[in-house]
């Protein structure tokens, strides 16, 4: 069964994929069918977030390997992307209907949204300073989780409720 769910996303077939436990074990990702079972799994080092794109590629951040990989639903590994320079301690994960990938990330100042395409870093959207941040934003901002919706990033901190958008 499913122990300590971290992440959800859904493929084409309804089948939902589920990473679990972003401190504790099992570390791995799952795929269940639309009755619960468990039709694959797979581990990972540190599953964090997880989203599919529109050809079922699963998206996962390791948090602890300072990457994206992105995996096919047998969990073959397709790829991987980010290092601690480029993607330190991914987070949030999402993707567009031009199979770009954003991604939520700690930084040395603070935390920072980067958009990849095909593997190379595009650039960052925007970055938060902690220097420049009162400890409440801080906490507030620590990013959890992107998606994309209607044309907008929706970005979502550790203990807000509330979300914040960026056109692109």
């Amino acid at each position: 069964g499913v122990e300590n769910p971290a992440g959800l996303a859904f493929l084409r077939n309804n089948q939902l994929v589920l990473t679990e436990d972003m401190y504790r074990g099992p570390h791995r990702v799952a795929i269940y069918d639309l009755n619960g079972k468990l039709v694959k799994e797979w581990a990972t080092t540190d599953p964090q977030l997880v989203c599919v794109d529109q050809h079922d590629r699963i998206i996962v951040s390791d948090h602890k390997s300072d990457c994206v990989e992105v995996y096919d639903t047998t969990g073959r590994l397709l790829t991987s992307f980010g290092n601690a320079e480029t993607l330190h301690h991914p987070m949030g994960v999402a993707t567009d209907d031009n199979c770009n990938i954003y991604v939520t990330h700690e930084t040395k100042k603070g935390y920072a949204l980067s958009l990849w395409s095909e593997g190379r870093r595009v650039g960052v959207l925007h970055e938060w300073d902690h220097g420049k941040m009162t400890l409440t934003e801080q906490d507030h901002w620590h990013m959890r989780s992107v998606d994309v919706h209607n044309n907008n990033l929706v970005l979502l901190g550790r203990r807000t409720l509330h979300g914040y958008r960026i056109k692109y």
